[in-house]
């Protein structure tokens, strides 16, 4: 029987995403506006006040992966 992913563990999840908001400089109101949340949605989640279901941390994946993207595309135009 194949293996299905684990399910994630929001609790964990965002304690993850808060410290990666911190190490790269990124507001919870730039997360959201990527993420096409309110920006107290977002800071519900990151203070553990509510907890996101799997699709709203697959949102806020995507929306942390083009923030960086964006600032690495920003970063390179500059070099040139």
């Amino acid at each position: 029987m194949p293996r299905t992913e684990p399910e994630r563990d929001p609790q964990r999840y965002v304690t993850t995403l808060r410290k990666l908001l911190e190490k790269h400089g990124i507001s919870q109101a730039r997360l959201a506006r990527a993420a096409g949340m309110d920006r107290s949605q977002v800071n519900h989640y990151i203070h553990a006040r509510r907890l996101p279901t799997r699709e709203t941390m697959e949102r806020l994946d995507q929306a942390f992966l083009g923030v960086l993207h964006q600032r690495a595309q920003i970063n390179v135009r500059r070099k040139r």
